[in-house]
């Protein structure tokens, strides 16, 4: 599962608690221990710890005005981009010839209030963008966290003005142009109680379970000019994404059967074609274009992203791989014809033996494709010519120990996807950037140049030190990010926290601040701490065949990937080794829960939201078609893989005290599971404490809901 993050104020209770149990790791007094984190949001006191947790939660919190989307219009003459900050979030547009050349496009509420407006599409003409707004005086939608409803909004360059175009009820996301400019499409969620996936808190279950209350993501079509539209794919799919060709009228989607939370890994690439008739919003005329799971060969049973019509509508391309969320991607690139008509069509791999993990693509030709790739801890731009299956001469970009995101319609996945906007007539791009040193901008590629865009944040010094690791470990090279204390010492003695990431498939980039959830690794090195992210085999950025690596081997080969890194560091930095943690969230709770049961070599540790035993899990949740491409089958298939891949096997073996930590609404990674664990703990006699926080679900901001904090659209802190 992926590891959700959020604004640093929302993260304050569970922070709290690390900050409690961590200071004290030399002792490991268990009883006090558990004794006083107690009551996790109780405010902090006068002691020296208490303060320096004080003082890094306020730093956390006073987050300078970030740029979080942006879009270059086709003509390459304008960029628009949106400014998140504390009051919300507005749209600026500029020039790129002069970007001292700027308009505000902030719509305002029937109440007079600003309206926060974010996701910036342009029409092919480059005269209209579309957005999308939330108003406060919009009616809310959401259960357990309601929030304001967003609708499309349209900014006429020309006259300056806006108008709102729809007024839907529901979610709305992935917001596209047709190709000839005079409609609008995106996914909806009629009616929506909460956004799709297993981040927000899942609904009680109530009525007959996978026939009723089924939320379905479905494409829908907005004319232009009056707002009027209607879906376009039936109630019997649940849609995740689509692409559209520039210069036909063909659709692409990839979509599964209800409920579409649980059946991501099964997606079918579908292709479509507008009929030719008079009514206002055309039917499609569909077929399946490649199912994995009916593909032989090494694609076999793998994952789709990103599907991406060529300019003449022949050919698809998207990622492919093993893919353990619809939230976060990497692997190979594969393309597709569209123009057979046989139904399950076979995909190529057009990038077989990349060194690195394409993580997203843009067609810039019939014949070439931009591609950003993960590689090593670093981010390339690449052009690929698809009729030599190697890079464009000149075509390779090294944007260095950075990550970009911010330029693509934005969807379930948010921030997590490392997309950009293209104008592909002018060879140019734009994406917000940032790294460990590189603090979030704006940057332009214009030719194969690079060129800073924003300089909001000119002279700012990161929080912390990090360095990029690198070892070697049964055959594989691994990756990894080391953040120093504040005021290091070279002379001095520190602690050491490992920091599972999520997924399993996925990786933890070089990021302004920390990781992707905005501050929350930098806390650490503020209270003293080194701190190592781990990209152990499993991991996207060293090829396909190490993120294929871990499967059916989750727990073994990863944790000594990341014990390898362990001793890598401690024989370069002076690490006080009886004060080494474990801690993890979703993915890198489940490796903290094994990790304990296979090692004594930590001396506490932190499990958020994981998983105990895949055999239990697989009849508590939904979620549970990961385990299928990860696994090999199910529990009633294969046994003994679940178990051999479960803590509760091996509980006898854990020492370590240990806190465990989940949401009481989870759906990703159920509380059940944290119950099933601490009662193992329990029953062995391993010290250990459940905090599971009501209302909440998988993201990683418990106590958000009963504290009442102001909810914050996660790509406001991308």
């Amino acid at each position: 599962m992926y590891m959700f993050y959020s604004s640093a104020r929302s993260l304050r209770s569970w922070i709290a608690v690390f900050g409690l149990l961590f200071p004290i790791f030399a002792s490991a007094q268990t009883d006090p221990i558990l004794r006083h984190m107690t009551n996790p949001s109780r405010s902090f006191g006068s002691s020296s710890v208490d303060q320096a947790v004080n003082r890094q939660l306020a730093r956390m919190e006073d987050s300078a005005p970030t740029p979080t989307r942006v879009a270059l219009s086709p003509d390459g003459a304008l960029l628009a981009w949106s400014l998140t900050e504390a009051t919300g979030t507005t749209l600026q547009v500029n020039e790129m010839s002069d970007p001292r050349h700027q308009v505000v496009v902030a719509p305002v509420s029937t109440a007079g209030v600003r309206c926060s407006s974010d996701v910036p599409i342009w029409s092919p003409d480059s005269a209209t963008l579309a957005f999308m707004a939330s108003c406060p005086s919009s009616a809310a939608f959401g259960g357990v966290a309601a929030r304001p409803q967003q609708e499309i909004f349209l900014w006429d360059k020309e006259t300056g003005t806006v108008r709102q175009l729809t007024h839907l009820t529901g979610g709305l996301s992935n917001l596209a142009w047709s190709s000839d400019g005079k409609s609008l499409l995106f996914l909806f969620i009629e009616n929506a109680t909460r956004d799709p996936g297993y981040g927000d808190p899942a609904k009680p279950l109530a009525g007959a379970i996978d026939e009723e209350g089924l939320e379905i993501s479905r494409l829908y079509e907005a004319d232009a000019t009056t707002g009027r539209g209607d879906f376009l794919t039936p109630d019997t799919m649940h849609v995740y994404e689509f692409g559209l060709a520039s210069n036909s009228r063909e659709i692409v989607f990839l979509a599964a059967p209800p409920p579409g939370e649980a059946s991501w890994p099964q997606a079918k690439l579908y292709a479509a074609d507008k009929a030719d008739d008079s009514t206002a919003v055309p039917t499609l005329r569909t077929r399946v274009l490649v199912e994995m799971q009916a593909t032989s060969g090494p694609l076999h049973g793998m994952q789709m992203a990103i599907p991406r019509l060529s300019p003449d509508g022949k050919r698809v391309a998207f990622v492919c791989g093993l893919m353990s969320d619809p939230v976060a991607y990497g692997g190979d690139l594969c393309v597709a014809n569209t123009q057979e008509r046989a139904n399950g069509i076979a995909a190529g791999d057009a990038t077989v033996g990349l060194q690195g993990s394409v993580q997203y693509e843009q067609w810039l030709t019939n014949d070439k494709i931009s591609l950003v790739e993960n590689r090593n801890g670093h981010t390339l731009l690449v052009e690929w010519d698809l009729s030599k299956h190697q890079p464009s001469k000149n075509g390779t970009l090294d944007l260095g120990e950075v990550t970009v995101s911010g330029g693509g319609p934005k969807g379930p996945a948010g921030p997590a996807i490392a997309d950009v906007s293209y104008a592909p007539a002018h060879e140019a791009m734009a994406f917000l950037m940032q790294g460990h040193s590189v603090a979030p901008e704006i940057y332009i590629v214009s030719k194969g140049a690079l060129k800073q865009f924003t300089h909001l944040h000119d002279g700012l010094q990161p929080p912390t030190r990090t360095i990029s690791v690198e070892w070697e470990n049964e055959g594989f090279h691994v990756q990894g990010w080391l953040s120093f204390p504040v005021d290091y010492d070279p002379k001095k003695t520190y602690p050491l926290l490992v920091e599972a990431h999520g997924g399993p498939e996925w990786s933890i980039g070089s990021r302004w601040d920390g990781d992707a959830w905005r501050g929350i690794s930098s806390l650490w090195p503020g209270l003293g701490y080194f701190l190592f992210l781990p990209n152990p085999r499993g991991s996207y950025g060293q090829g396909e065949a190490f993120t294929l690596a871990n499967r059916r081997d989750l727990g073994y080969g990863d944790l000594r990937d990341v014990l390898k890194g362990v001793d890598t560091i401690e024989a370069k930095y002076p690490i006080d080794k009886s004060r080494e943690g474990l801690l993890g969230w979703s993915y890198g709770g489940c490796m903290t829960m094994f990790g304990v049961t296979q090692t004594q070599r930590f001396h506490a540790a932190v499990a958020g939201a994981g998983i105990a035993n895949y055999t239990s899990f697989y009849g508590e949740t939904f979620f549970t078609t990961f385990t299928l491409s990860l696994f090999g089958g199910t529990p009633y298939d294969d046994p003994a893989i679940y178990s051999k891949l479960s803590a509760t096997s091996f509980i006898k073996q854990a020492k370590t005290p240990t806190l465990v930590v989940v949401g009481e609404r989870d759906q990703g990674s159920t509380p059940e599971q944290s119950l099933e664990f601490w009662r193992g703990l329990r029953t062995v006699g391993t010290p250990t404490q459940l905090m599971v926080y009501p209302g909440e679900g998988h993201k990683r901001w418990l106590g958000e809901t009963e504290q009442g904090l102001r909810w914050r659209i996660s790509s406001e802190v991308a």
